[in-house]
């Protein structure tokens, strides 16, 4: 149960560093993890996100001026 509250927990805080983007709870550490790297490189860009898409390994973050970045999901 514990894990369970952690993981909401950092959902949220990465959702909000994506304008508050609905994220969907079952996204994985590695893909949270992921967009936590390119919220930390890029904060504005990040804020500017307005999809979200998991495909595989990618996940593509589409801006609101129609900008795409497919970023890869590393394992740990």
């Amino acid at each position: 149960m514990a894990d369970s509250a952690v993981h909401m927990e950092r959902l949220e805080a990465t959702s909000r560093r994506f304008g508050y983007i609905t994220l969907p709870a079952t996204l994985s550490t590695d893909v949270l993890d992921t967009l936590d790297a390119f919220a930390d490189a890029a904060p504005a860009l990040a804020a500017e996100a307005f999809t979200i898409e998991v495909l595989g390994d990618l996940v593509v973050v589409d801006l609101m001026d129609d900008r795409t970045f497919p970023l890869e999901v590393r394992s740990r």
